[in-house]
Formats: C-alpha cells, sequence, structure tokens
C-alpha cells in the first residue's frame, strides 16, 4: 500500500460522502451543517485527486495541492467568521474547486508521461468528475423532483465508478510500466556484471529461471546449459562442497546466505566463488532463490600466500633465533674458556679461535641475508654493474671459492667428497656480461653450500660453466649425486624463509639463501631453475643474458 492507494482511496471516499451528504437531507439552508460537510467533502476529493494525479507518476509536487486545500479551507472559515454564512461564500468556494480541475487537467496534460490515448481518456474522466464535483451542489441543492435527483445522483455515482476504474487501470499501468523499467535495469546490469547472477525458482518445481552471461565467461557453461539443467550448480562444485551448494540454493531458512565453494570450470579449471543468496518468500514458505555467484579464486589465493608467509616469518623469526644462539654460544663459551685459561695449550687455542672466526662469520652472513632481504622487498637494494668477461667471472668464483672448500679449515670441507670442475660451451673472449660480481659470488656460494650439505661423504658434486648461444646466455650449474628434493618442496623452494622438514633436520640454515639467490638473479634479467629427484640428487643452473654493444 503506498501513497497514491491512500490517497485515491480518500479522494473517492470525499466523493462519496459529499454526494450522500445532500442526496439524503436535501436542504437549502446554507447554513446547515450538512450544507457546510458536503462542501469539505467536494473541496477534498478534488485535492485528493489532485493529489493522487501526482503520486501516480512521482511528480514533485511538495504538498501544493493540500497545502492549496488548506487555504481554500482557511478562507472559507475566514470569510463565515466576518460575513456569515451566505449564497455568496459558495461561489467563491466553486471558483477554488474549478482551479482545482484545472490543475488536474494541466498534471495530466503535461505532467504525465503515459500514451496520448491515456492522456485523452484522463482528461475527459477526470475532467467531467471535477466539473460534477464543483457544480452538482447547485444542481441537487433544494431540488423537489425526485427523478431528477435520482437521475443526478446516479450521475455521480457513475462517475464515481469510472473515476475509481481508471485509477486502479492507471496503477497498474504504472506498477506494469515500473516493472518493466525494473526487469530492463536487471537484465542490462545482468548482462554487463562480471558476477554470475541468477534467480532459482522452487515452486512448482526447481528450475533456474534467470542466469546471466557471465557464466560462461568464469565458468564455460552458457545460461542455457544452466535453463536445461536444474542440478548443473551441484554437478560442477567439487565432492565435498556438493552438499553445501545443493543447501544453498535450497528452500531450508537456516542454510548459509554467504559462504564459498570451490567448483570445476567446463575447462577444469578450479575455482572459488563467493556465494551470496537472498530468499523470498510467499505465504510462509521459501519460493526461490536470487543471488550472486562471485569469482574470488584469486582473492583466497592472495590471503593463502599471506598467511603463508606470516607463518613462515613466524618459524624463520625461530629459526634465526636459533641460529643466532648456536654460534653465540660457541663464541661466549671459548672466549670464557681463553680468558679463564681453560684452554691452555697452544693447539686447543688456536682451534678455539678458528671456531670463533667460523661462527662469527656465520653470524656475519645470517645478518647479511637478513639485511639484504629487507632492502630487496622494500626495492632499496642497488646493485654495483659492471662489464666483466665469462672467462675472468668463471675464475673469480673458482678462485674465490672453491680452493676455500680443500682448506681443512672451512665450514663445509670438500674432504672425503669429489669434485669436478667444467668449462663448457666455448667461452670466448668477447663474451661479457654485466653483473654485480660479488652478489654472483654470493649465489654461486649459496648453491655450492647446499650442495656440500646434502652430499654425503663419497659423494660427488659438479660445477658446469658455459655459454647457451641459442639462448644468448652464460650459466653456471651446480649437481649432486645427494639426498635431493621433494617434489613438495621444490614448489617452495624459492621462497622467503621456507626450509623443508629435510632441510631442518640434515642442514639447518635460515631458509633465506635460495630466496635471495633467485631475486638477485632476476634482478641481472637472468633465470635460476632447478631439478632434483630425492636419492638421487639435485642440479641448479643460474644463468645471466651475455651483454652487447648497443648499435
Amino acid at each position: 500500500m503506498n501513497k497514491y492507494f491512500w490517497t485515491w482511496l480518500l479522494s473517492c471516499a470525499c466523493y462519496a460522502a459529499g454526494i450522500i451528504i445532500l442526496v439524503v437531507v436535501n436542504t437549502t439552508n446554507v447554513r446547515s451543517v450538512a450544507y457546510l460537510s458536503s462542501e469539505v467533502c467536494q473541496v477534498a476529493a478534488l485535492v485528493g485527486t489532485v493529489y493522487a494525479c501526482n503520486t501516480i507518476k512521482n511528480i514533485p509536487h511538495h504538498y501544493f495541492a493540500l497545502k492549496y486545500g488548506i487555504i481554500c479551507i482557511g478562507f472559507f472559515t475566514v470569510y463565515m467568521y466576518y460575513y456569515g454564512v451566505t449564497q455568496g461564500v459558495y461561489v467563491l468556494l466553486l471558483v477554488f474547486k474549478l482551479v482545482a480541475v484545472i490543475m488536474i487537467l494541466y498534471i495530466i496534460l503535461v505532467k504525465w508521461d503515459f500514451q496520448f490515448i491515456i492522456k485523452v481518456l484522463g482528461l475527459l474522466v477526470f475532467g467531467a468528475s471535477g466539473l460534477f464535483l464543483s457544480l452538482y451542489d447547485f444542481l441537487i441543492y433544494g431540488n423537489e423532483n425526485t427523478p431528477q435527483v435520482i437521475l443526478w445522483l446516479c450521475a455521480g455515482m457513475f462517475l464515481l465508478m469510472v473515476q475509481n476504474v481508471s485509477f486502479a487501470v492507471l496503477y497498474r499501468l504504472q506498477m506494469r510500466n515500473e516493472e518493466s523499467l525494473k526487469e530492463d535495469y536487471l537484465s542490462e546490469f545482468a548482462e554487463t556484471s562480471q558476477d554470475i547472477i541468477f534467480y532459482y525458482v522452487l515452486v512448482p518445481y526447481p528450475r533456474f529461471s534467470l542466469v546471466s552471461p557471465a557464466a560462461e565467461t568464469l565458468l564455460g557453461y552458457t545460461p542455457q546449459d544452466f535453463y536445461n539443467n536444474s542440478k548443473l550448480h551441484v554437478e560442477i562444485a567439487l565432492e565435498d562442497d556438493r552438499q553445501l551448494m545443493e543447501e544453498l540454493l535450497g528452500d531450508a531458512d537456516d542454510c548459509f546466505k554467504d559462504c564459498i565453494v570451490t567448483v570445476e570450470s567446463k575447462n577444469g579449471e578450479i575455482l572459488n566463488l563467493q556465494c551470496l543468496v537472498t530468499r523470498k518468500k510467499a505465504g510462509g514458505r521459501v519460493v526461490a532463490v536470487e543471488g550472486v555467484f562471485r569469482d574470488v579464486t584469486e582473492r583466497i589465493e592472495a590471503e593463502r600466500k599471506i598467511a603463508e608467509n606470516n607463518k613462515n616469518r613466524q618459524l624463520m623469526l625461530s629459526y634465526i633465533s636459533h641460529d643466532l644462539k648456536t654460534p653465540i654460544t660457541y663464541i661466549q663459551g671459548y672466549s670464557e674458556a681463553i680468558q679463564k685459561g681453560v684452554i691452555r695449550t697452544e693447539e686447543d687455542r688456536n682451534k678455539a679461535v678458528d671456531t670463533i672466526a667460523n661462527k662469527a662469520r656465520s653470524l656475519t652472513r645470517l645478518v647479511d641475508d637478513i639485511s639484504m632481504l629487507s632492502k630487496l622487498e622494500a626495492n632499496r637494494f642497488h646493485y654495483e654493474f659492471e662489464k666483466i668477461s665469462c672467462k675472468d667471472l668463471v675464475e673469480q668464483i673458482y678462485a674465490s671459492h672453491i680452493d676455500d672448500f680443500h682448506e681443512s679449515g672451512s665450514e663445509f670441507a670438500m674432504e672425503n667428497r669429489e669434485f669436478r670442475f667444467a668449462v663448457e660451451g666455448g667461452i670466448k673472449e668477447d663474451d661479457f656480461v654485466l653483473a654485480d660480481v660479488k652478489r654472483i659470488e654470493q649465489v654461486f656460494e649459496n648453491i655450492f653450500n647446499n650442495a656440500v650439505k646434502a652430499t654425503e661423504e663419497g659423494g660427488m658434486i659438479a660445477v658446469n660453466c658455459g655459454i647457451d648461444r641459442d639462448a644468448g646466455n652464460f650459466y653456471v650449474s651446480v649437481t649432486d649425486d645427494g639426498v635431493g628434493i621433494s617434489s613438495e618442496d621444490l614448489k617452495h623452494i624459492f621462497e622467503n624463509f621456507y626450509r623443508s622438514p629435510q632441510t631442518k633436520k640434515r642442514r639447518g640454515g635460515s631458509g633465506l639463501g635460495l630466496s635471495l639467490s633467485e631475486q638477485i638473479i632476476r634482478g641481472h634479467g637472468g633465470k635460476i631453475t632447478v631439478t632434483s629427484e630425492e636419492e638421487r640428487g639435485s642440479c641448479f643452473v643460474f644463468s645471466l643474458p651475455l651483454f652487447t654493444e648497443a648499435v
């Protein structure tokens, strides 16, 4: 029930009351209560009609008709107070009523946007009924001709009936227009929306009555596929979510109204859909479900990565705490032992000093790795690129690192392990790369250290350097026949702070080395890859693009 309905009802009631009062009383006494009441009903009926003609099309009116009616009644009251109730006041009221009729005709002719024929019929119906309301008191007051009074009464009631029918027809037309506009809007919205908008009818039998075209874009199924198969939404859901999907579009009041289900598209892609539904009720039961399926796969994946990174950071802090504590314990213990004279022989003191130095270097590497990671993530790290020949880079890597691993005091001594170093691919004198040599040495050290840790005594580590002419790259590969890396760990091998359970048990470390290495090589425009098989070993390869002079 809206404002239009109540205004229409009030107008018709006042219309009927005004006629009935005069017909029943049929007095010529202008001072009688019946006479005055009839005039008030006439004014109220006309004002109500003006208001109804506005509200049927939602025309801004600022309560003009109501204000006009109040002014009219106010003038009527003031006039009677000063001059008494005379025939003259009713002439003035006639003018007021005729002005109201003109307002009705103006609204119909100018403001309405109905079809032309509807406007013409409106002018005839509301014009005739308005004129009758304005003039019927002059036709009926004091008329002793009963058949004539009955005739005017029937004419008034007929006009009232026609006006009522007109109001009802106009109301229905307006509702139909609004529904049509709403459907057009929803249809246009559904056509352009990236979400799947649907309407699922439950009565008399379950079926989709609307599915937006986005279904084909997201899922690969056309709207017609859903129209033909009322259970398609359940069939595309993964097994664990099928019951949830069925309940979601069911008639249970307590079912989820906002949830996420996992589905498989027509091409086999796994998607996460957020389902937002609203249930429509009629007669106390659910008769339909309308809602939206929204693709939130990327959001879910991003949230998963954030949660995983947060978890890895927490683990990293515990690992770093342990990695810091262990060398500090060694350094502190040996330093105090030397200070207190517990270690007395020169040989034992030298060993203690070597241990302190090794642990200090380990601490330095850890602090440097953490500092570098923070700069890389904040995009504040600056490389010191230089043009260097590939031969010089190979010799520098070998001289700076390989020789160190044969020293007896090295943390990762190569004793009891076979080592091979080879240059292949025909490196020429004019093969150059742009590189931050210090960082490339850091990458090699990280990979080589991991190979040493993974290789048992008697195992073999091979380093190969060369040029891939087809790809235009200089490459370095490090291959071992150690414990290898599981396929699951390979997916995360270059993630920040990641350490596999096997690594935790066998090798320790902060989980930063390979992550930093991957970011360094990427910063050089190169690539780092790994292939591995458990219990068979691993092969890490990093490559740098060859430098060519601009022409």
